[in-house]
């Protein structure tokens, strides 16, 4: 008895459905890999933070209860110097150098520029000059220039730099009413302390001064 197979027929449209199927079955399966993977991630990012993070926490506190402790002890240094030398001083930092002369400490603290709210009265003033200006190529230089001596920075301060540059430009302009408002503005000047700092510092073989890395970003 011989075998005989039953040959099967599809149509065109039957075929493009199958392929269709086809196609959107490996879609799917594309699909799925790519949202395990993505979820694989995640669970490694979280794995990975949660096991670096207490580590950085741990330096964040060792670098502030060192910083406290150099603070603490070089506060004393410096009341000792007041009363050794006799002079009080209002500088910003003080540096500390051992016998050696190959390692020192420099600590202090920045300052950043702040007015008080008269100082809006002297900018008043300043603008109510440039008003005053006749409409001209060159009263229009001056103004520009005026205008970026008062350019303030991204916490909406005044610059000290540029009130003194200003400063300078209204002697020149012999303008009472551009020297008054510069001088309204200077006299709200109330600089503030920022952050404090700690730097430390070594010689190399070749004399040069070194810094040490004391933030996440110098190491």
């Amino acid at each position: 008895m011989e075998n005989s197979q039953e040959k099967i027929t599809i149509s065109a449209d039957e075929a493009e459905q199958f392929a269709e199927f086809k196609r959107k079955k490996e879609a799917d399966e594309v699909q799925r890999k790519k949202d395990g993977d993505r979820k694989a991630y995640k669970v490694l990012i979280n794995e990975m933070v949660n096991e670096h993070f207490p580590h950085l926490q741990a330096i964040s506190a060792q670098l502030a209860e060192r910083k406290k402790a150099v603070y603490d002890t070089f506060d004393q240094a410096l009341d000792t110097k007041v009363e050794l030398y006799e002079v009080k001083s209002d500088q910003r930092t003080h540096t500390f150098i051992n016998a050696e002369q190959n390692r020192r400490i420099m600590l202090g603290h920045h300052q950043v520029d702040a007015w008080d709210d008269t100082a809006a009265e002297g900018e008043t003033m300043i603008k109510d000059y440039m008003a005053s200006l006749a409409d001209s190529k060159k009263s229009a230089a001056l103004i520009k220039t005026i205008m970026k001596f008062l350019a303030k920075d991204k916490a909406g301060n005044l610059r000290l730099s540029g009130v003194l540059q200003l400063r300078e430009l209204a002697i020149e302009l012999e303008s009472d009413l551009l020297s008054n408002g510069v001088k309204v503005v200077y006299d709200a000047y109330r600089p503030a302390a920022s952050k404090t700092f700690v730097r430390a510092e070594f010689k190399n073989e070749m004399g040069a001064w070194v810094n040490v890395p004391l933030g996440m970003t110098e190491v």
